[in-house]
Order: C-alpha cells, then structure tokens, then sequence
C-alpha cells in the first residue's frame, strides 16, 4: 500500500510518520493479527510510506466481519464463503461441522462393517460403537440433539448424495460420463471397477507365453481417487471428476493445498481429518 500517492498515480507525498501512528490502531483491530513493514520513501524530496502487506494463512477479519476487495471496492464474505476460505485454510475441520441428520439414520448394515473391518485390521472392539462415534466425531450435537457429522454421512450413510449432491464422483470417458454415487468407500469400490472395465489392455509375448498389462496400474488409480475424495474441500458445491482416455487418466478435485502444502513440498496434512 502506498500512501502519498493519489489515485491518478501522481506523487503527493506525506507525514510518514503521523501516517504510520494512524495506520496502527487499525491494524491491532484485525483477527488474527497480522504483521506489516512500514517502510519510507523519498521521491523528488516528497515522502511515500510504503506498508508492505504479506500475504496471511488465515482468513482475517476486522470488528468480527470478513471483507473480500473487488475492484476499488470492498463487502462482507457470505457464509458460504466463509465456509470455503475457512476450509481451504484448515481454520476448522469441515467433515466434523454438524449437518441436520439424525445420527438414528446410519446404516447399521456399514456400522458392522465397520467394527468388523477395525477389529480385522487393527485387532480392536469397540464396547460402545455409540460413544466411539462421539469421541471421533461421527456423531456431533446440535441444538441439544445428536446428529450426523458431514463425515460420518459421507460414510455410514447408504445415499449421501440425496442430502449432499456435490459429493459424487462423475467420471468423464468416450465422450459420456458417468455418476457414482453413495458412501465414499462405495464410491471408490463402484470406479476401481468401472475403470477395470474401460481401461486399455496391452498384449505382450513372452515366448510361448501372452501376457495381458492394463495400460494403468490400477493401485494408483484408486490410490489417487480415494486422495481425492478424501482431501478434497467440501465446502465447494462441485463434483470430484476422473477423465479417462486410453493414454491419459486425470483425476481432479475441488480446492487447493492446505497451507504450507506445494508441488515440490507434499507434507502429509489431511484436509478432512475424520474422513482420512
């Protein structure tokens, strides 16, 4: 931010010091407080102070409200873009925020399948699946009543989507596309086996011998899929979509990395913890 200099782009100069006393209370007011450089220039003996401005990790506000900048200039964010910064921003834990669910809808079909595939996998019983929902945050309270998380629906309901559409998994290929939809771990079993089918075979001979490769190695596949949908921001009302082709598969997902979080520096930083 320049100050002293108009709008027309001409160099009025400044106090920069009795600028900088004024500036200041309004930066302690912001939340969570963020750190500016002042620094002051000299341009044809007039003075510019310059605020240098970094770029914040959190979404901040000033006097409880959250502004977006739009040209010259500014409004409140909605909630729902709140929602969606906050959750880009891992600010809160999206797949544990309450929805309007009854927790008596779970599927007691994938409860069980759940406590059988724990104890299989790590050789615990749960004594009281109920509590342990609580203490994991399946189950979440709202307004003095027990109801499903956003996570929780996601995976022990048998039709998610009926409440949440966005959170399908459109797959693009040939042209067509097709949809699949109910409880995450459905969804991922439902297009590892749609992809088995459409994918390129490749015949090669080894002596006597034909030996058939899939042009795609299906773990990585369903290994990108299942990242995608578990990491993916849900707070943005969009679909998870896989392009498939016979030399290119492409799977995109909703939303950015979490802060800190690059190309060239993969951290291992769950968006949706609960889901994860």
């Amino acid at each position: 931010i320049l100050v002293g200099v108009n709008d027309e782009g001409d160099i009025v100069g400044c106090d920069a010091k009795k600028c900088k006393q004024a500036i200041t209370p309004f930066l302690l007011e912001i939340k969570p407080p963020i750190k500016v450089r002042f620094e002051s220039v000299k341009i044809d003996s007039k003075e510019i102070l310059v605020v240098h401005v970094p770029k914040s990790e959190y979404l901040c506000s000033i006097g409880g409200i959250a502004y977006v900048r739009i040209g010259t200039s500014k409004r409140p964010l909605s909630i729902e873009e709140i929602l969606y910064s906050g959750a880009e921003l891992l600010m809160f834990e999206f797949d544990k925020t309450p929805t309007e669910i009854p927790a008596s809808k779970v599927s007691k079909e994938f409860v069980k399948e759940f406590e059988k595939k724990r104890y299989e996998l790590r050789g615990l019983r749960v004594k009281d699946i109920k509590d342990y929902f609580k203490k994991i945050g399946v189950f979440v309270e709202r307004n003095g009543k027990l109801v499903l998380s956003f996570g929780g629906a996601l995976m022990f309901l048998k039709n998610p989507q009926e409440y949440f559409p966005h959170t399908s998994l459109r797959i693009v290929w040939n042209g067509e596309w097709k949809i699949l939809e109910g409880p995450l771990w459905k969804i991922v079993e439902d297009a590892e086996r749609f992809i088995k089918m459409n994918l390129t075979t490749l015949m090669l001979k080894s002596g006597f011998k034909r030996i058939d490769y899939q042009s795609f190695p299906l773990k990585a596949i369903r290994e990108a899929i299942v990242n995608a949908l578990a990491h993916r921001n849900y707070a943005i009302k969009a679909e998870t979509f896989v392009y498939l082709s016979p030399f290119e598969i492409r799977v995109r997902n909703p939303g950015s990395f979490p802060p800190g979080v690059t190309v060239e520096n993969p951290i291992p930083l769950p968006r949706n913890p609960l889901i994860y």
